[in-house]
């Protein structure tokens, strides 16, 4: 019996009239299922009180009663329990008051002589989907908007640092000022495309299309990346960092970049939220055909109600917790996602607020930790040296309407001894480059006038251009971004903001053979 009245649909039903009463409660309970509990009132103010203690599905209510009648009754009945779906059945054929209850969030206006126990099973049930959709739409509404209202927080910060460093370098003061300016404009920029990675990452995981690159892996060479990327953050907060990983763990058959983020996203996610002179532990051990990795901090933990939803996308827990400290709410989004993208798991533990938390992440293992494809990058990877054993000189036609992104470039690259000519739109492109003879093009995607893939298309059907290798720089860099670039014949595919270590990288290395 107890299952059952669990099952029921619990209604409220506000009706002065015994009979009509009667009727609609004999109805619903010789109709098919699902079962319908009938909690009835015959006065407003009875309803009222039972609404305030009890808690119900949906609200059955005639607009004429002893102490209430026509819309004022709705009203004070969706007052007193807005989120609750609300149907009015009544003997009024009022379609103006029908109107406006609908327009106040009435579900639906029924009228008694016309609506009997199958129908009335059916419009209520379908009054109550109604009511959850609404209710979900505005959570998510809300949610969207507190989750704009933080990604505005998250911008703001680093471009107040970055105006503050423009100010200092402008003023042209102590080399030390101009030092601390060029280092913090580092980290900022680093920040901003972090962000930006981390939010297409989401799309990519909501539209599912993000995708891994997979090769032989040694789980200890990515953690020790991770860490060593963490490190100055936790010596600057005074965090004690312990990190305990078994000899000759088994290797992972995955995509190093997207493991260390994972473990970069634990590590950021566990000093986040650890006070100053906390402790985070980092632990990983061969079990059973797995790889297990733990993160524990002894940081502000995680509340019972919290924990279930600890892993979904812009949900952060309230400022009790300390989330304010920042983020954007999509880590341990991204974390879950790479994890199961791998064939793994990731489990969040916590005792409760102030209690510290852990995160175990399981990974399948593929065998012993041998030298198999966790070697030196081959040679043909390489950069190519010219006899002093410096990088070769490239001549590099730059595709960019971005003046200000292209000159900064060019100064980097020239720089490093590369000869550098800019183009800032499609056709240009196309008619200068064959006089140019570039071994190089850095490309982007969103030009004036003919867009980079119709100008990689067209250089490749140029003869001329050959052995030219094709780079693509661009904000457009989804897997099918990348995929649409290699069909063409582009050689490499970067995002913006790209390091210029790694621009170096590509430009230099061996790939389609420089001119003599």
């Amino acid at each position: 019996m107890g299952a059952e009245e669990d099952a029921a649909i619990s209604v409220l039903l506000i009706e002065d009239n015994e009979a009509d009463a009667y009727l609609v409660s004999e109805s619903l309970a010789n109709s098919q299922p699902p079962r319908f509990k009938i909690t009835h009132r015959d006065r407003l103010s009875s309803g009222l009180a039972c609404l305030s203690h009890e808690s119900f599905d949906l609200v059955l209510v005639d607009l004429s009663l002893p102490d209430s009648d026509g819309f004022e009754t709705f009203r004070r009945v969706r007052e007193s329990s807005p989120s609750i779906p609300i149907v009015v059945l009544t003997g009024r054929d009022d379609q103006d008051l029908a109107n406006k209850t609908a327009r106040e969030g009435g579900q639906d206006y029924l009228l008694k002589r016309s609506t009997g126990g199958e129908l009335l099973k059916r419009l209520m049930r379908q009054a109550i989907d109604r009511k959850r959709i609404e209710e979900a739409l505005k959570k998510a509404d809300t949610r969207k908007n507190e989750f704009l209202a933080m990604l505005a927080h998250e911008l703001r910060n680093p471009l107040a640092a970055l105006e503050c460093g423009l100010s200092l370098l402008k003023a042209a003061g102590q080399e030390s000022d101009r030092e601390w300016a060029l280092t913090m404009a580092e980290h900022q920029v680093r920040l901003l495309a972090r962000m930006v990675e981390d939010l297409l990452d989401t799309s990519r995981i909501t539209r599912g299309t993000f995708q891994l690159r997979r090769e032989r892996v040694r789980p200890a060479e990515l953690i020790e990346r991770a860490v060593d990327t963490m490190r100055h953050f936790a010596q600057t907060n005074e965090h004690r960092l312990h990190v305990v990983v078994g000899p000759n763990l088994p290797q992972l058959e995955a995509d190093p970049s997207r493991l260390e983020q994972v473990i970069f996203n634990l590590l950021s996610n566990a000093f986040k939220f650890t006070p100053q002179g906390g402790r985070v532990e980092v632990s990983a051990v061969a079990e059973g055909g797995e790889l297990v990795l733990k993160v524990r901090d002894t940081g502000s933990g995680i509340t019972p109600d919290f924990l279930p939803h600890i892993f979904e996308p812009f949900v952060q827990a309230e400022a009790t917790l300390a989330r304010e400290r920042g983020g954007l709410g999509v880590g341990l989004t991204i974390v879950k996602a790479i994890v199961e993208l791998h064939g793994g798991s990731v489990e969040a533990r916590s005792e409760g607020l102030h209690l510290g938390s852990e995160f175990v992440v399981r990974l399948p293992t593929v065998g012993a930790d041998d030298a198999v494809g966790s070697g030196p990058s081959s040679l043909q990877d390489r950069p190519s040296l010219g006899v002093d054993g410096a990088p070769e000189r490239r001549r590099i036609l730059m595709v960019e309407d971005n003046l200000d992104y292209a000159l900064g470039l060019r100064r980097l690259l020239e720089s490093a001894g590369h000869e550098v000519q800019i183009c800032n739109h499609g056709l240009g492109a196309i008619s200068q480059a064959p006089a140019f003879v570039p071994d190089v093009i850095l490309l982007d995607l969103g030009l004036p006038g003919m867009d980079g893939y119709e100008v990689a298309r067209r250089m490749r059907e140029n003869e001329s251009l050959a052995r030219t290798k094709i780079v693509v720089i661009s904000g457009y860099a989804c897997e099918e971004d990348r995929r649409l670039s290699r069909d063409i014949g582009v050689d490499e595919h970067l995002a913006k903001p790209v390091r210029f270590s790694d621009l170096l990288r590509v430009v230099t290395e061996t790939g389609r053979s420089p001119r003599t």
